[in-house]
């Protein structure tokens, strides 16, 4: 029985079982197993020799609005995040940081984000349909404990509480060897009947334009 094995030799294993991947998937489920499967960032993918250009990912970003009683930050995200990354990010980073940084300190959770103004969240999120590239927006308000999102597939406005949201991930994130697709399937589910419900002057604004 072998106990140990050297590093050019698993290095040699990790690139062979790459290789049979790349061969065996196309490039969208290649990426997807990359990314869900072995949690690898765009960083290790190109450094074992991927090209992300290859991909063809669908175009897609993210905007942030983070907001507290006296600060605001606004955030772009070049590759868009769907809600079950976005709530991972804050149970397990932004929960941790939010009462000790500055809201634009928090742009450091995610990878590819750039800070930037509220003039242009306000216009994207008006007309969410006329910009191919951003996909989602988001809305954290620490002042109230809520998550907002909207999706351009539906352009409504969705807002749960935050205590609700990290239950929901605690939940789903509870069993390690689950796969990645069953952990957003047990978050989702979580979160049937949690969404808040708006009275109806309430829903003639977006969260980001109450605030």
């Amino acid at each position: 029985m072998i106990n140990d094995i050297s590093k050019e030799r698993q290095t040699e294993i990790i690139e062979k079982a790459l290789d049979w991947f790349s061969e065996h998937f196309d490039s969208e489920e290649l990426y997807k197993i990359l990314k869900d499967k072995l949690t690898m960032t765009d960083d290790e993918i190109d450094f074992y020799g991927f090209e992300l250009s290859d991909f063809n990912l669908k175009a897609g970003a993210s905007m942030v609005h983070l907001h507290e009683e006296n600060d605001d930050c606004y955030l772009y995200l070049s590759k868009s995040v769907d809600l079950f990354r976005m709530a991972i990010a804050y149970q397990y980073d932004i929960k941790n940081k939010i009462t000790d940084l500055k809201l634009e300190s928090l742009a450091s959770v995610f990878e590819n984000a750039s800070v930037t103004n509220h003039i242009a969240y306000s216009v994207v999120s008006r007309n969410l349909t006329e910009y191919d590239d951003v996909l989602n927006l988001y809305q954290f308000d620490f002042e109230n404990d809520t998550l907002s999102v909207c999706n351009k597939n539906n352009c409504k406005w969705s807002s749960f509480h935050l205590c609700d949201i990290g239950e929901a991930i605690d939940e789903a994130t509870f069993n390690d060897t689950l796969t990645i697709e069953d952990k957003h399937s047990i978050f989702i589910q979580q979160l049937i009947g949690k969404e808040i419900i708006e009275t109806d002057e309430e829903e003639s604004e977006s969260p980001s334009m109450s605030m």
